[in-house]
């Protein structure tokens, strides 16, 4: 059963995420750089009918989890390259 407190969560990461990535990559670009960062949801929604899919045809979800851990690792991999980028009135106060 779904309450009120619930839909305010879901509020509040779709908010932090909008907010971090301003914070990240600034105003400037923030409508194409948050609708990158949105893709990604779209995309983590579609392992889930690709494991459907993977299941149908080999009859076991193993294939299914072991493309989802490698997606994991390419992210962490990439989240670990990504630096933020370096502003020119930062640069000057440094």
């Amino acid at each position: 059963m779904c309450n009120g407190d619930d839909k305010k969560k879901g509020g509040q990461i779709y908010f932090l995420e909008k907010r971090g990535t301003d914070l990240f990559f600034r105003a400037k670009n923030l409508g194409i750089n948050y609708g990158l960062v949105f893709l990604g949801w779209g995309l983590g929604f579609f392992m889930a009918k690709l494991g459907g899919i993977i299941k149908d045809l080999t009859g076991s979800l193993d294939y299914a989890f072991y493309i989802s851990a490698a997606l994991l690792v390419v992210g962490a991999i990439l989240a670990q390259l990504v630096k933020r980028p370096t502003w020119a009135e930062e640069k000057a106060t440094v």
